[in-house]
């Protein structure tokens, strides 16, 4: 063969028997469910090693206070009326009524146990929910920030606080099941709504029904899927209005339902008047969490440069903020922070607006239900794909160890 002739690429053997293996793998029928357990063994083992001290906890805090609210009352007393108590939140309280008449007492074990399997499962529910909508297991990064999210630890190590981790459970769910339902109804290819479709997405109304009278905060749930079935037909390129408007209307006569249900019930008015003076430090508190690893540095940079913290927040939020949208669109993924920041506000919008800031100070727990898209913004930087193939890996690399750094720092703070 001449020197100026092309030559073939050479094909090593290990490279064929690799790509047989990964060919094999991806056949067998199961490898989807062999993966997305040992995510969820992930999850478990990861939540054990950062918040299973809780299982030896004693009851703190609000636990005496609201434990006993469901003893001598009927399960319909505890939907029907919340005794005059400050919110109406019967699932948790079912919940605790039932473990109490089996085990003849209040568990602290078991009761700190349920708020864990609530973390574990929404960390999982956030893996699988993002390896549907990225087509990729990057999300299994967002889930480990998730666990780890340093303000949770209020919403996490108690037994009281099972309303949060509960309802984002459910929440989650909701979406996951609604976003398997469309899929089902769009791979089935006609105008009948299969038989599938049709329980999935059954299966996600009562998921949104038990998110909704989990925690009142649960009314998110309408606008988040609804921007999910517009992120869905942007994805497809399918607008089908009247039909997208029949999908969403059962989730929202569920909000509504509860809201009028919620009105009706009488509750103790909170001690602390509102006033618009709370929005705007709600605002920032809020917007910390979302910063949370900028944030954090604030008081170093301070003292570096001889300015108060407080005047670096709102420039470290715009420029992180900003930073976020730049590098997804080099990425070709600029969907993630707008999907992930519109969550966010979504989901905090409620406390931002009703809150006093006396109250949201120090109510750290509040950020949970947000928890999985901040740590999708951050947790699915590594998977941004470049025109270069060296500027990919650097990139993956870089943030890999950004994101092994804030690991730490997360446990550091837990």
């Amino acid at each position: 063969m001449q020197s100026g002739e092309p030559q073939e690429p050479q094909i090593k053997p290990q490279q064929v028997a690799a790509g047989q293996w990964r060919a094999d793998w991806l056949a067998w029928p199961y490898a989807p469910l062999v993966v997305n357990l040992a995510i969820l063994l992930l999850c478990t083992v990861l939540t054990l090693v950062v918040y299973g001290a809780a299982l030896g906890f004693a009851f703190t805090f609000d636990d005496p206070l609201d434990l006993p609210r469901a003893e001598g009352r009927s399960v319909w007393s505890l939907f029907s009326s919340s005794e005059g108590y400050a919110y109406y939140r019967p699932i948790p309280f079912v919940v605790w009524k039932i473990a109490r008449t089996i085990q003849g007492h209040y568990s602290e074990a078991m009761l700190h146990g349920l708020t864990l399997i609530c973390h574990i499962l929404s960390a999982w529910l956030l893996a699988l929910l993002l390896r549907r909508l990225t087509g990729t297991y990057w999300g299994v990064l967002a889930a480990i920030l998730f666990i780890t999210y340093p303000f949770s630890y209020q919403a996490v190590f108690g037994a009281h606080t099972l309303f949060h981790p509960l309802m984002t459970a459910a929440l989650l769910l909701a979406l996951l099941l609604y976003l398997a339902a469309r899929e089902a109804e769009t791979t089935a290819g006609r105008d009948a709504l299969p038989l599938r479709a049709g329980l999935l997405y059954g299966a996600a109304f009562l998921a949104t029904l038990v998110g909704l009278w989990t925690h009142e905060t649960g009314v998110i749930i309408l606008p988040l899927i609804g921007g999910l079935e517009i992120l869905l037909s942007a994805r497809d390129r399918l607008w089908r209005p009247q039909r997208m408007l029949l999908r969403v209307i059962p989730f929202a006569v569920a909000a509504i339902a509860f809201l009028l249900v919620w009105r009706a019930v009488p509750k103790f008015a909170r001690p602390d008047p509102w006033s618009p003076a709370s929005l705007l430090p709600n605002a920032r508190y809020l917007l910390q969490g979302v910063i949370w690893p900028v944030a954090a540095e604030l008081n170093r940079w301070g003292e570096r440069f001889g300015v108060a913290p407080d005047r670096l927040l709102w420039p470290a939020i715009a420029i992180t903020l900003l930073c976020f949208v730049g590098v997804y669109a080099l990425g070709r993924r600029l969907w993630v922070p707008l999907v992930a920041l519109g969550a966010t506000a979504i989901i905090l919008f409620p406390a931002w607006l009703v809150l006093t800031w006396g109250y949201l100070e120090d109510a750290p727990r509040l950020l949970y239900p947000a928890a999985p898209a901040i740590a999708a913004l951050w947790g699915l930087l590594p998977s941004l794909r470049f025109s270069r193939q060296w500027a990919t890996w650097s990139w993956r690399v870089v943030t890999l160890l950004l994101l092994g750094a804030l690991f730490v720092q997360n446990l550091n703070f837990i």
